[in-house]
């Protein structure tokens, strides 16, 4: 599926507040740390628990990710993922 397939889906299913599930590629869904999430234009705003505001995730981190996904999956080590 091209990005900006994926990337419009993600918008369509968040234009009302979701809950995400705290979910680790080494540790699966980790039972708490749940978090909200909304669409708003070019990001995704999200609610961390233990942030004092919410995060601003860019269309851009998340078309990264997108386009590493192989190699984070793998656990490739070579490559440097920011921590958005």
């Amino acid at each position: 599926m091209p990005f900006d397939d994926f990337w419009r889906h993600v918008k369509d299913e968040l234009q009302e507040e979701q809950t995400i599930r705290n979910w680790t590629m080494d540790n699966g869904y980790r039972g708490r740390g749940d978090f909200g999430a909304i669409a708003k234009g070019i990001y995704i705003e999200c609610y961390p628990p233990e942030a004092e505001n919410p995060q601003k995730i860019p269309r851009s981190h998340f078309q990264f990710m997108y386009e590493n996904w192989q190699n984070y999956h793998l656990g490739f080590n070579g490559l440097f993922f920011p921590t958005f």
